[in-house]
C-alpha cells in the first residue's frame, strides 16, 4: 500500500488520530485492484487477464479508478470508486458519479462499468442510460460492507469481508461479461427506491452512533426512553444487547419517517408547484438542527397550503421523533445528498401510476415493524379485496392500517371496477385508523399520491386506538373547499364512518401475554388497552363472550363488526391459532352466530408476512341473521399448495391482479365437491356441521367433567344464539345391548343425519329439517384439521367413517388426578435408602420417628416430601400406592408399578380413625405448610371428605398421554393403577372394557394419525400435545362395529406387542446424528441402531389387525393402505426432528442478530415455570409457620444484606445492609440462626415487613427448606435455560434477568 512520506513522520506530542493511518480514495484503489489480481491469478478461468488502477481514457483528461482487462487485452469493465465518508461518496447511485463512470466507459468501450462506495457496488450497463425520470436501467448490486469513518478501512474484519466479496464479484461479473446472466433490469419506482435505500445508509448509520452517545447520558437517556416507551409503545430492557437492537430501530424508524416526509413533499409539487417552493439544503447548513429548522419551514408550508397531512409532516417539528434524525452534525452532508437525490427524480414528469408504485416500495418490509405489525403480500390483499369488493361502491375500513397495503389495493381495485369513480369519491369510501403514527404518515401518503391533482386529496386515515373509535360518532376532522364572494376558501367538516360494506386488515399480532392486565376494583372500569377493557367492550357491543386468553386480534373481529351493514363482509388475516386452540372456541361460537363463514385460506408453501412467525389465515366472513341460511352456507377451507404470487399470477397490470384474484375467487365458489390439485385442496363442511360438532364436544366435555384447559372460565358461549339453529349433522351415538355406565347427557334428537359426504358421522334416519332444532351450547371445534391434515388423512376418513367415532363418544376421557400439591401427595419411597444410612435402631428411630423393624417389614414407608422433596417422614404402607405420573416413566406399551417412581396418598379415613398413626401426622405436617389451603385442595374438603382424601377416584383401563415426543405410547393399564394429571385416563363405555383390545386399538398407528390431526406441537422440539379435548375429538377405531374375530386377532397383537420396550418413531442412529457429528463422533453413529418402531413386525402386525377391526378383508389392500400410513409417518417424524435440529442451530448461533435477548429468553422461561412448574413462584411468606412465635422485620429496599455477628454476644447478631463499604442499616436478630434466615430472604428478594420464628432451631429448619427450595429452582431454571441456550455466557446472562425478574415480582417474594 502506497503512503505519504509525510504520514509517517510525527512531530506531536499528541497521540496519531485513528483515522491517521486511513487510506486515502487513491491509496485504496490500488489495494482493491492488487487484491482482484490475486483472485484473477489463482482462476485463470474467469475471463479477466488483469485490473489497473487509474488510467485515463482517450481523448479524455479524466481517469477510471478501475480498469478490468480481458484476457485478448480489450477493456471489459471500468469502475468508478468512492469513499463513503468523502464527498459524492455515500452512495453508488449518485448521480454525478454514474453520469460521469458512465462517459469513461463508453469512451474506453466497456459494456459494463460500476460505481463502489466501499459499502455497496453497483453494475451498470453502459448501453442502457436511464434518462429521464420515467425510465428503467439496468443494473445490479451487491452489499459489501460497513464503514462510517476512515479508520474502519484498516480493521481486518472489513478488509476480509472485501476480499471475500471481490472473489463473489468477479465470479458473477465474468459471467455477465461472457453471456451467461444477465444484469436485471428495474422499473423506475424500484431504481428510486434502490437509489434513497442506499442514500439513506449512512445517515441512519450516523444517527445510531449518535443516539448510542446521548443513551448514555442519564439527562437524554430518560427523554428517550419516554419517546420510546410512551410514543411508540416498545419494550425497553436494561440488556445491553437490547439497548443497541432498540437504538438502532429507532434510528431506521426516524430516518425512514423522515424521507418519507421529503419525498412526499416533492410529490405534492406535481399538485401545488405554484405555491410550494422546492426543496433545498444549503451548504452553509452545517449543524444538524440547523438543517430540520430549514426543512421544517418547507413542511409547516405543506400543511398551510394543503390545510392537510397533518399525519405526514406532523405537528410539532420539537418532538423527539422529529429530532431525531438531526442528532448527528456528521449526517447533514448525507442528507444534502439525500435531497439532491430525491431531485434527480423530477416528479412532475412521473405517472402517477409510478408515484403510486415509489410510495407502496419506499420502506422495507422488514422495517414496516410496528406493534406487531408485518407487511402484508399484496396477492393475499387482493384475494381478500375479491370477496367483498364485487362493484367498486363499497365503504371499507381497515381498522390496524399499517403502511396501507390493503387500503391502496382496495383503492386500485375500486378504480378498476368503475374506472369513471373520481379520486376524491374513492378516497371518501376508504377508512383507516392505526395506533402509530408512522403507520398513519404511510397510508396517507400512499393514498394521496395515487392522484395529486385533485384538489379534494384528503385520505380519510386517523391516529387513534380502533377500540376508541365508535361507529356514527366524529371520527376526524377534514378540509373543505367552499365557494366565498367567487373565492375558494378551506373550512373543516366532521367525518363519521357510514355503515360498512367491508373491514378488511390484518391485525397487530400481539399475544395475549403481552396485553396489560387491569382487574379494577368492584364497581369500577377497568383501563383502556387493557384485556378487561377490550372483553367488558366487545361483550357490551355485540355479545361476544371471549376468553381471558384470547390474543390481540379476537377483539378486533367483534368490534369491527359494529360498523357493518347487515349484509356486510368482514375479512381479516390473523394467526391461525384460532382455529384449533380453546381460547379460539368462543371466537368460533360467536362467527357461527352472526355470519357464514365463506371461506378460509391458508398457505401451506410459504409464509404470508415478512417477518411474522406465527402461521397465519385469511378468514373471510359475510354478515347473515338468518340462522337457517347460515347452517346451510358451505364453508370452504383452501389450502394454498403453491405461492400466491404463482396462484395469482397476472400481466403486472391493476387490471391483470383484478382479473387473477377474481377467477380464483370463483373457481373456489363454484366447486361442488371437495377438490385437491397441485395448487390447492379445499374441504367443503357445512356450516351448520360445525355447529352441531361443537355442541357435540360440549357435552363431550360435561360428561368428562372437563373444564376449559388454560381458561378456568366456563364455556357459557352462544348459549342462547345457538337455541334455534338448523342442525345438519351430529356424531353419531353408537347403539349397543348393553347399557353404558357413564351416558352422555343428551339433549340431541335422534336420528339426525348430514346432507352430503362431508361430516364424521352418519345414522340411517333422516327427519323433517323443521325438526332439526336442538338445544345447546357451542363448546369449539377443531377446524384447523380442515386446513392442515395431509391427504391421507381424508382419505382414511371418507374410506372408514362408519367404523370410525370420537373417542370421547365410546369412552370418558378424564384428566388423571390433579393433587394442589405434588410434594406431599405424590412422595417417593426412602425407604431403602434410610435403611441403608442408618443401622442403629435407636438412631433409626431418633431420625425417623418409626421403628426400624417397621421400616424393614414393609408396615411402613419412608418417603421422601416437600419442597425439593428436601424431607424424609414416614407413613403406613396400606395409605400408599404406585402412582404413572408420567410417560417419561413408562418404557413399554403397559403401566406397571415397577414403571413408577412416585407414590401416591391414599387416606380416606377420618382424622379419628387416624389417631396414632404417621399418616395423621404427615397430614398436621402438610397443614402446618398452609397446603391445606391450596385452590385445589380446599375444594376437595367438604363436611364428609377431608382436604387430603384422594381415595373414590376410579380406575381406569388405558391412559393418554398429554405430551409425547417421538415414541407412541397409550399404556394399557392392567393394574388398573391411578395417574396424575400428566396423563388422561380412558374408561370404555358398555362391556368392550378389555385392557388389550384397548390397549391395541389406542396405541396403533392409525390412533397415532388421528391424534396428530387434533393435537398440536408445542416450541420446535419435536414435543406433540393433546389437550383433553382433542383426546375427546380424536376418532379411533370403533370396536362395537368390528366382528368378535377382528377384536380376537387385534388383541392377540397387542399381547405380543406389549412383551417389549417401545421404540420410537425415528432410529437412534437418525435422532442422534446432530449431537454426534457436532462431538466429531460421527464414526460411533454406525453402532447405533437404523431401526425404528416402525420397522418392528409386531408393529405391523397389530396395525394389519386395527385395518381388519375397520372392515378391509384383502390383505393386499391393508398392505398397501399401512405403506402409504408408514410412508407419510417417517415423512412426518423426520420433519419434525429437523425442525428441532434448525432450532437447536438456531439456539447455537453465534450471531447475536439472530438470537434472543436474555430477556426475552428470561421472560420465556419465567412463563414456561408459571405454566409447568408454579410451586417454584412460591413465595417466601408461604414458608412462615403463623402458628409459631415469630418477630416481624422491616428490610430496607436497597443495600446488600450480610450477617452481622455480635463481638459481646457470640449467641446474637443482626443483618447489616451495605452499598459498598457503607452501611445503610442494621436489623438486629435474637439469634444468628435468625440473622442468617433474615439475611437469606434478603438476598433473593424479600424486603420490607419479612417474619422469621422466634425459636433458633425453628429459623435453621426454616433456613434448610427454604435454601432447599432456592437450590431446586435454581436447578430448574437452570436446566430451563440449558435447553434454549447453549452458549455459557449467554445462559449465565438469562439467569441473572430470570432470578432479577422473579425478584421484581412480588408473587413469589
Amino acid at each position: 500500500m502506497l503512503r505519504d512520506p509525510r504520514s509517517l513522520m510525527n512531530f506531536s506530542s499528541q497521540p496519531p488520530h485513528p483515522d491517521a493511518d486511513a487510506p486515502h480514495e487513491l491509496e485504496f484503489t490500488s489495494q482493491a485492484a492488487s487484491w482482484m489480481n490475486l483472485i484473477l491469478e489463482k482462476d485463470p478461468a474467469l475471463p479477466f487477464s488483469e485490473a489497473r488502477c487509474e488510467r485515463r481514457s482517450q481523448g479524455s483528461r479524466q481517469r477510471r479508478d478501475l480498469t478490468l482487462f480481458g484476457r485478448d487485452g480489450g477493456v471489459r469493465v471500468t469502475g468508478e470508486v468512492k469513499l463513503p465518508y468523502q464527498k459524492d461518496g455515500g452512495t453508488p447511485y449518485h448521480s454525478a458519479v454514474v453520469r460521469d463512470a458512465r462517459i469513461k466507459a463508453r469512451r474506453a468501450g466497456a459494456r459494463f462499468f460500476f460505481t463502489w462506495n466501499v459499502n455497496e457496488c453497483v453494475l451498470w450497463d453502459a448501453e442502457s442510460d436511464g434518462e429521464g425520470p420515467g425510465a428503467g436501467q439496468s443494473y445490479q448490486s451487491w452489499q459489501v460492507a460497513t464503514v462510517t469513518k476512515p479508520s474502519h478501512l484498516t480493521l481486518p474484519a472489513t478488509q476480509d469481508a472485501i476480499k471475500q466479496w471481490l472473489g463473489l464479484f468477479l465470479h458473477q461479473l465474468g459471467r455477465i461479461v461472457r453471456g451467461h446472466a444477465q444484469v436485471g433490469f428495474k422499473a423506475p419506482d424500484e431504481r428510486f427506491i434502490d437509489a434513497l435505500e442506499s442514500a439513506l445508509s449512512l445517515p441512519i448509520r450516523l444517527t445510531f452512533e449518535e443516539l448510542t452517545a446521548r443513551h448514555a447520558q442519564p439527562r437524554q437517556r430518560a427523554e428517550l426512553e419516554r419517546w420510546l416507551r410512551d410514543e411508540q409503545g416498545w419494550t425497553l430492557s436494561a440488556d445491553p444487547d437490547h439497548i443497541r437492537e432498540t437504538l438502532e430501530r429507532a434510528a431506521q424508524f426516524a430516518g425512514y419517517a423522515l424521507i418519507n416526509k421529503l419525498v412526499f413533499y416533492e410529490a405534492l409539487l406535481k399538485r401545488y408547484g405554484a405555491q410550494l417552493h422546492k426543496l433545498t439544503a444549503p451548504a452553509h447548513l452545517n449543524t444538524g438542527d440547523a438543517l430540520r429548522l430549514h426543512l421544517e419551514g418547507f413542511f409547516a408550508d405543506a400543511r398551510r397550503v394543503t390545510e392537510d397531512y397533518e399525519t405526514v409532516f406532523g405537528a410539532d417539528h420539537t418532538a423527539v421523533g422529529n429530532r431525531i434524525p438531526f442528532y448527528a452534525d456528521a449526517a447533514v452532508p448525507y442528507w444534502r445528498t439525500l435531497i439532491e437525490q430525491i431531485h434527480e427524480f423530477d416528479f412532475s414528469k412521473l405517472d402517477y401510476e409510478i408515484i403510486g408504485g415509489i410510495f407502496e416500495r419506499l420502506i422495507a418490509p422488514e422495517e414496516r415493524h410496528k406493534y406487531g405489525q408485518f407487511y402484508t403480500r399484496a396477492e393475499v390483499v387482493d384475494l381478500i379485496n375479491s370477496f367483498c369488493i364485487r362493484d367498486g361502491a363499497e365503504t371499507v375500513l381497515d381498522p390496524a392500517c399499517g403502511g396501507g397495503t390493503f387500503l391502496v389495493r382496495a383503492y386500485a381495485r375500486k378504480r378498476e371496477l368503475q374506472p369513471g369513480r373520481g379520486h376524491d369519491r374513492l378516497l371518501a369510501e376508504l377508512y383507516g385508523v392505526d395506533v402509530s403514527h408512522f403507520a398513519t404518515h404511510l397510508t396517507t401518503v400512499n393514498l394521496a399520491t395515487r392522484d395529486l391533482i385533485q384538489a379534494e386529496n384528503y385520505p380519510r386515515v386517523a391516529r387513534a386506538d380502533f377500540f376508541d373509535v365508535r361507529a356514527h360518532q366524529r371520527f376526524l376532522r377534514l378540509p373543505q373547499r367552499v365557494q366565498s364572494k367567487g373565492l375558494g376558501k378551506i373550512q373543516q367538516r366532521d367525518i363519521e364512518i357510514p355503515p360498512l360494506d367491508a373491514v378488511i386488515g390484518n391485525p397487530p399480532y400481539v399475544r395475549q401475554e403481552d396485553i396489560k392486565s387491569d382487574k379494577p376494583k368492584r364497581g369500577g372500569q377497568p383501563l383502556p388497552s387493557t384485556k378487561e377493557f377490550y372483553r367488558q367492550l366487545v361483550k357490551r357491543e355485540n355479545g361476544a363472550e371471549l376468553s381471558g386468553r384470547s390474543d390481540l386480534h379476537c377483539y378486533f373481529w367483534p368490534h369491527a363488526a359494529t360498523f357493518l351493514k347487515p349484509d356486510g363482509w368482514l375479512c381479516l388475516l390473523t394467526s391461525s391459532q384460532w382455529l384449533d386452540v380453546e381460547y379460539g372456541f368462543r371466537l368460533q361460537g360467536w362467527m357461527l352466530a352472526r355470519f357464514k363463514i365463506v371461506a378460509v385460506f391458508e398457505s401451506l408453501d410459504e409464509p404470508w408476512f415478512v417477518g411474522a412467525r406465527v402461521a397465519t389465515a385469511a378468514t373471510v366472513l359475510q354478515r347473515c341473521d338468518d340462522a337457517r341460511e347460515r347452517a346451510d352456507n358451505v364453508v370452504r377451507f383452501v389450502q394454498l399448495r403453491r405461492p400466491i404470487g404463482e396462484i395469482l399470477a397476472h400481466d403486472g397490470t391493476t387490471a391483470g391482479a383484478v382479473r387473477a384474484a377474481d377467477a380464483f375467487r370463483d373457481e373456489i365458489l363454484s366447486l361442488a365437491d371437495n377438490a385437491g390439485n397441485a395448487r390447492y385442496r379445499v374441504r367443503r363442511v357445512r356450516q351448520g356441521e360445525l355447529l352441531a360438532d361443537g355442541i357435540r364436544l360440549g357435552q363431550l366435555m360435561r360428561k368428562a367433567g372437563a373444564a376449559d384447559e388454560g381458561d378456568n372460565e366456563r364455556e357459557v358461549v352462544m348459549q342462547s344464539e345457538c337455541r334455534h339453529y338448523p342442525v345438519s349433522s351430529f356424531p353419531r351415538k353408537r347403539e349397543s345391548n348393553a347399557s353404558p355406565p357413564r351416558r352422555l347427557d343428551s339433549g340431541i334428537r335422534a336420528g339426525m343425519t348430514v346432507d352430503g359426504d362431508h361430516s364424521h358421522f352418519r345414522t340411517t334416519e333422516r327427519e323433517p329439517p323443521d325438526s332439526t332444532l336442538i338445544a345447546g351450547a357451542y363448546y369449539g371445534g377443531k377446524w384447523g384439521i380442515h386446513l392442515r391434515a395431509p391427504d391421507l388423512w381424508f382419505k382414511w376418513l371418507d374410506r372408514f367413517r362408519d367404523r370410525l367415532a370420537p373417542l370421547g363418544e365410546i369412552a370418558e376421557v378424564r384428566r388423571g388426578i390433579t393433587s394442589g400439591k405434588d410434594e406431599f401427595f405424590f412422595p417417593r419411597d426412602a425407604s431403602a435408602d434410610g435403611l441403608d444410612e442408618i443401622s442403629d435402631p435407636v438412631t433409626f428411630e431418633r431420625e425417623f420417628g418409626v421403628p426400624r423393624q417397621q421400616v424393614e417389614s414393609g408396615a411402613v414407608r419412608l418417603v421422601r416430601c416437600g419442597e425439593g422433596r428436601g424431607e424424609i417422614r414416614p407413613i403406613e404402607a396400606r395409605y400408599l400406592e404406585p402412582e404413572a405420573h408420567s410417560l417419561m416413566e413408562v418404557k413399554g406399551y403397559t403401566v406397571q408399578p415397577r414403571d413408577c417412581a412416585r407414590l401416591i396418598l391414599l387416606v380416606g379415613e377420618s382424622r379419628q380413625a387416624l389417631q396414632g398413626t404417621c399418616a395423621l401426622k404427615y397430614i398436621e405436617w402438610g397443614e402446618a405448610n398452609g397446603w391445606h389451603q391450596g385452590a385445589t385442595c380446599t375444594a376437595r374438603a367438604n363436611a364428609e371428605r377431608g382436604w387430603y382424601d384422594l381415595t373414590g377416584h376410579e380406575r381406569a383401563t388405558a391412559l393418554w398421554p398429554k405430551e409425547r415426543q417421538y415414541r407412541h405410547i397409550a399404556p394399557a393399564n392392567p393394574m388398573r393403577l391411578i395417574a396424575n394429571c400428566r396423563l388422561y385416563e380412558i374408561y370404555p363405555s358398555g362391556e368392550r372394557d378389555d385392557v388389550d383390545l384397548w390397549g391395541g386399538i389406542l396405541n396403533s398407528s392409525w390412533t397415532l394419525l388421528s391424534s396428530l390431526q387434533y393435537g398440536r406441537p408445542v416450541g420446535n422440539e419435536g414435543n406433540w400435545s393433546t389437550m383433553v379435548v382433542d383426546a375427546n375429538l380424536m376418532l379411533v377405531p370403533d370396536p362395537g362395529t368390528a366382528s368378535p374375530q377382528s377384536i380376537w386377532r387385534v388383541t392377540q397383537a397387542f399381547q405380543t406387542l406389549k412383551q417389549r420396550p417401545a421404540l420410537q418413531f425415528l432410529p437412534e442412529q437418525r435422532l442422534r446424528q446432530m449431537a454426534y457429528r457436532k462431538g466429531g463422533r460421527e464414526a460411533g453413529l454406525a453402532d447405533l441402531s437404523d431401526q425404528c418402531e416402525l420397522d418392528m413386525e409386531d408393529r405391523r402386525e397389530l396395525d394389519d389387525a386395527v385395518l381388519g377391526l375397520l372392515g378391509v378383508v384383502n390383505p393386499r389392500e391393508r398392505l398397501e393402505l399401512r405403506q402409504r400410513l408408514y410412508a407419510w409417518l417417517r415423512e412426518f417424524f423426520e420433519h419434525a426432528r429437523q425442525k428441532e435440529e434448525k432450532a437447536i442451530a438456531n439456539k447455537n448461533k453465534a450471531k447475536r442478530k439472530s438470537a434472543a435477548t436474555p430477556d426475552e429468553i428470561a421472560a420465556q422461561v419465567l412463563a414456561d415455570i408459571r405454566d409447568r412448574f408454579g410451586h417454584l413462584l412460591r413465595p417466601y411468606a408461604e414458608f412462615v409457620d403463623l402458628t409459631r412465635p415469630y418477630d416481624t422485620f422491616d428490610l430496607p429496599v436497597q443495600g446488600t444484606a450480610e450477617v452481622h455477628h455480635d463481638l459481646f454476644n457470640h449467641q446474637s447478631g443482626g443483618v447489616r445492609f451495605l452499598r459498598g463499604r457503607k452501611q445503610l442499616a442494621l436489623v438486629p436478630a435474637r439469634s444468628l440462626e435468625q440473622a442468617a434466615l433474615v439475611a437469606l430472604v434478603a438476598t433473593h428478594g424479600a424486603r420490607g415487613l419479612v417474619r422469621a420464628p422466634l425459636a433458633a432451631d425453628e429459623c435453621a429448619r426454616l433456613h434448610r427448606r427454604y435454601q432447599a427450595f432456592l437450590d431446586d429452582r435454581a436447578q430448574r431454571i437452570r436446566q430451563l435455560v440449558e435447553e434454549r441456550t447453549s452458549d455459557p455466557e449467554l445462559q449465565e446472562r438469562v439467569i441473572r434477568a430470570m432470578l432479577a425478574r422473579i425478584v421484581g415480582d412480588p408473587g413469589s417474594r
